[in-house]
C-alpha cells in the first residue's frame, strides 16, 4: 500500500482530506497545513483534529515542516491542496512518485496565482480545474486530468468557486482510486506553445477603473467578491467595497465615475457610457455617497 502525505488547507484541502480519510485512510501516513487563523477561510483546527482522530502526525508550518514530515514518513506520494507557497525541487526529488497538486485553470492555460480570478476578469466563459504533477516552473507539470464547466455572467467568483470544488473532489476521488488500485496514471504532456501566466493577485489590486467599458467594471466586480477582498473605488475620503452590481443597457451621458439616483437606486456611469447599478456596497468611510458627486 502506497503512503500518502497531504499538504494543504482551506476548506478545498479539508474537503481532500476527509475524502483521502474516507477512500483510503491505511494509506495517509502525515499531514501538513499552515497557521491561517487569521483568515476567515481557515480551516486549520478541522484540519488538526482529523489527523488525530486518524492517529497520524500533523505538522503546521512551511516547507521545513513538509522536509521533517517527509525524513520521518516516507511518503510514496504527496497530494496539495490549498497551497499557496513554492516548493522547493530539492524537496520535490524527495517523494519517489512525487508531488500532485490541484491548479484551477485548464492548464497551459492561466499557470500562476489568482487564476479564476483572472478568468473572470477576461470574461472567459469556459473555466476549469487540473490535477497535475508538480515540476520545477510555474504550474507545467505531467496532467493527471482535468475537468471544466462553463459560467455565465450572473456567476459570481463564490458561485464559481463551489462549482469548481465539486469538479475538484471528482479528480481527486479518480485519482486515490487510481492509487489504489495500482493503475497506470497515463501523465500527459502540457503544450507550452499554448501557455499563458497570470500574477498572484493583492487587494490593493483591485481599484476599479470607471473608464472602462461597463462589461470589464462588471467582471472585476464579480471576480473579487466575497471570500475575496472586493472591487472597491473612493468616495471623498471613503473607501467603498462594491461586493454586487448589475449591468443596464441604459446609455447615460456624463463623465464616468459619476454617482447617478436612477428610479430609487444608486448607479454609476461607465466608460461607455453605460449605467451600471449597485446592489450591493460597503462604505468604510464616514462620507455620504451623494448623487452627481464622482468615484474616484
Amino acid at each position: 500500500m502506497k503512503k500518502i502525505l497531504f499538504i494543504g488547507s482551506k476548506e478545498i484541502g479539508e474537503k481532500t482530506l476527509k475524502l483521502i480519510a474516507n477512500k483510503l485512510p491505511e494509506s495517509l501516513c502525515g499531514i501538513v497545513t499552515i497557521n491561517d487563523e487569521i483568515d476567515m477561510r481557515s480551516r486549520k483546527n478541522n484540519i488538526i483534529k482529523i489527523g488525530q482522530n486518524l492517529k497520524i502526525p500533523v505538522f503546521i508550518g512551511d516547507n521545513h515542516e513538509i522536509e521533517k514530515i517527509i525524513n520521518l514518513k516516507k511518503p510514496d506520494l504527496a497530494l496539495v491542496v490549498g497551497w499557496y507557497k513554492i516548493i522547493p525541487e530539492h524537496i520535490l526529488k524527495m517523494v519517489p512518485m512525487g508531488f500532485f497538486g490541484l491548479h484551477h485553470s485548464l492548464l497551459p492555460k492561466y499557470r500562476g496565482g489568482s487564476p479564476l480570478v483572472w478568468a473572470v476578469i477576461n470574461d472567459e466563459k469556459v473555466v476549469g480545474t487540473t490535477l497535475f504533477k508538480l515540476a520545477n516552473g510555474i504550474d507545467n507539470g505531467l496532467i493527471f486530468d482535468q475537468k471544466k464547466i462553463e459560467i455565465n455572467e450572473k456567476d459570481y467568483i463564490s458561485d464559481i468557486i463551489e462549482k469548481i470544488s465539486a469538479l475538484d473532489l471528482e479528480i481527486i476521488e479518480k485519482f486515490i482510486f487510481s492509487i489504489k488500485n495500482n493503475l497506470d496514471l497515463n501523465l500527459k504532456l502540457q503544450k507550452e506553445e499554448d501557455a499563458t501566466y497570470c500574477l498572484q493577485r493583492k487587494p490593493e489590486d483591485g481599484k476599479i477603473n470607471w473608464n472602462w467599458p461597463i462589461k470589464k467594471c462588471y467582471n472585476f466586480i464579480r471576480a473579487q467578491s466575497k471570500p475575496y477582498p472586493g472591487a472597491f473605488t473612493y468616495f471623498e475620503n471613503s473607501k467603498i467595497i462594491i461586493w454586487k452590481a448589475s449591468m443596464t443597457n441604459t446609455i447615460f451621458y456624463g463623465k464616468p465615475g459619476t454617482i447617478v439616483n436612477f428610479n430609487g437606486k444608486l448607479g454609476v456611469i461607465t466608460g461607455d457610457q453605460k449605467l451600471m447599478l449597485l446592489e450591493n456596497i460597503e462604505n468604510l468611510g464616514n462620507d455620504k455617497i451623494k448623487p452627481f458627486k464622482n468615484f474616484y
